[in-house]
C-alpha cells in the first residue's frame, strides 16, 4: 500500500481561447461546441507525490501556471485532464480574498466557512474565538472584507486556514503581504504544524522560505515541469532561468548533484581557491581565522562593466553572506580580449563549525540576474573547524565578557 499522502498525475488544464468576448459568450450559449478558437494550456503534465509530513515548494516565473496547479488540487477548479488523490484532509490559502464572501464582515466569512460543518455550537465557538484572536484584526472582524487590505485578507485567510491542522496544507504567496510582525507569526505557525505531521505545498518567491520549509521542489516554466528534486538545486537553476541564460536541458532526477551554471561565457572562473592568511601552514580554516578567496578568471571578449561576486552557503544552502566588486565600489574598467585576472575578498571566518560552499558569479550589474556572464553553484567546498569560546550558532560574534562593579 502506498504511504504517499497526495499522488498527481499528468495534470494539464486548458482553456478555449476566443478572438472576442462575444464568441466567447457564444460559446456559453451553446453549449461549449464552436469551433473557432485558440486552445490556451495553462500546465502541462504536472506530476509528483507527497508524503505525510513532506514539505514541497513550487517555483516558477509569473504565468508559469503554479497558482493553477493548487487551485486544481484545492478543488477551486476542475483538471482538463490527469488526475490527483488526496488520501487526507487539505487547508488552502490561495490569492487573496478566494472563498471570501466581500458583502460579509470577517466575523461571518469565519461562521461561513466549511471548516465549521458537522461542529457542535460549543466547537464553533472556541474555534472561532482562536480564529479572530490569532488574526489580531479587533474591531475590523466585524467590517465587510471588501475594505479589507491586502493584509489584512491574509490575516483572515491565514488565520482560517491553519484553526485546525490539516493533512496538507497550500500556501499559494500569501506571506508576501502584510508586516513583518505577522509574518513571522505565521512563519512560527507552519513550523509548528510541520513538526506536528502537516505536509505542506508552498508557492512563493522567497527563496528562504522554500529552503527553510520544504524537503524537495519543482520548477515549472511555460506551464511545463522542468525540474523537482533537492530545493537549492531547482532554486539555482530557478536562478538560472530568470538570468536569460538558463540551461537548455534540465534533470528530472530527484536529488541532483551536479553544478548548476549558466551565463553566456564572456568571462568566466577558471580556477577558485582559499588561503588561510591566520596560518599559511595549515591547511585547516578554524572559527574566527583570516581568510582570502581568490578568483581567478579569463575574459574572452572585451568587457566595459564586468562585476565579480561571490556568495557563501551553509550546509543546508542558506545564505550566509555575498558581495561582490560592485557593492565594494571596486570598478574593474575596460577588460580586453583574452586577458587573464584574479579578485581576491580577504576577511575573517566569523562563521560556525560547519562545512560550507562558495558560489561564483560574473555579471554587468550590481545583481547578476541582468548581464549574466557565468553564475556557478557550488563551486568550492570548505570547512570552518571549531575553535575556543564558540559555543553554538552560525555566526561568531566574538564576545567579551565583562563584569561592572556596581
Amino acid at each position: 500500500m502506498s504511504n504517499n499522502l497526495l499522488i498527481v498525475k499528468n495534470l494539464t488544464k486548458s482553456y478555449k481561447k476566443f478572438n472576442n468576448k462575444f464568441l466567447a459568450m457564444l460559446n456559453v450559449l451553446f453549449f461549449n461546441s464552436l469551433k473557432n478558437y485558440q486552445q490556451h494550456t495553462v500546465i502541462e503534465n504536472i506530476s509528483f507525490s507527497l508524503k505525510k509530513g513532506e514539505s514541497l515548494g513550487i517555483v516558477g516565473l509569473n504565468g508559469a501556471g503554479k497558482s493553477t496547479l493548487l487551485k486544481i488540487i484545492s478543488g477551486v477548479t476542475l483538471p482538463t485532464s490527469g488526475h490527483f488523490i488526496s488520501n487526507g484532509t487539505i487547508s488552502a490559502i490561495l490569492e487573496l480574498g478566494i472563498g471570501f464572501n466581500e458583502e460579509f464582515t470577517g466575523r461571518e466569512n469565519v461562521y461561513a466557512a466549511p471548516l465549521f460543518q458537522n461542529l457542535s455550537k460549543k466547537q464553533i465557538h472556541k474555534l472561532s474565538y482562536e480564529i479572530f484572536e490569532f488574526s489580531e484584526l479587533g474591531k475590523y472582524i466585524d467590517e465587510k472584507v471588501k475594505v479589507y487590505s491586502s493584509g489584512m485578507r491574509m490575516r483572515l485567510a491565514f488565520s482560517l486556514a491553519t484553526s485546525v491542522s490539516p493533512d496538507i496544507l497550500i500556501i499559494d504567496e500569501a506571506l508576501s503581504v502584510g508586516d513583518a510582525y505577522f509574518q513571522h507569526k505565521c512563519l512560527e505557525r507552519i513550523r509548528d504544524l510541520k513538526e506536528k505531521g502537516t505536509s505542506l505545498i508552498i508557492v512563493s518567491h522567497d527563496k528562504q522560505v522554500i529552503l527553510n520549509f520544504c524537503d524537495k521542489a519543482i520548477l515549472i516554466d511555460k506551464s511545463k515541469q522542468k525540474m523537482i528534486g533537492n530545493p537549492i538545486k531547482v532554486l539555482d537553476t530557478y536562478n538560472a532561468l530568470i538570468s536569460g541564460y538558463a540551461p537548455e536541458s534540465f534533470s528530472k532526477n530527484d536529488f541532483i548533484t551536479k553544478k548548476i551554471q549558466s551565463g553566456s561565457k564572456k568571462a568566466k572562473v577558471t580556477n577558485l581557491s582559499i588561503i588561510n592568511l591566520s596560518s599559511i601552514k595549515d591547511k585547516k580554516i578554524y572559527v574566527g581565522d583570516y581568510i582570502k578567496i581568490v578568483i581567478e578568471l579569463k575574459v574572452d571578449e572585451i568587457i566595459d562593466d564586468l562585476v565579480v561576486g561571490l556568495m557563501i552557503r551553509d550546509k543546508y544552502g542558506n545564505p550566509i553572506y555575498g558581495t561582490n566588486t560592485f557593492h565594494q565600489n571596486i570598478k574593474l574598467g575596460k577588460l580586453k580580449k583574452n586577458s587573464n585576472i584574479n579578485i581576491s575578498f580577504s576577511f575573517k571566518a566569523n562563521l560556525g563549525p560547519m562545512t560550507y560552499s562558495i558560489t561564483t558569479g560574473l555579471h554587468s550589474t550590481d545583481g547578476h540576474l541582468a548581464g549574466n556572464y557565468e553564475w556557478t553553484d557550488s563551486l568550492l567546498y570548505f570547512k570552518v573547524e571549531e575553535k575556543g569560546n564558540f559555543f553554538i550558532g552560525s555566526n561568531f560574534l566574538d564576545a567579551k565578557v565583562n563584569i561592572d562593579d556596581k
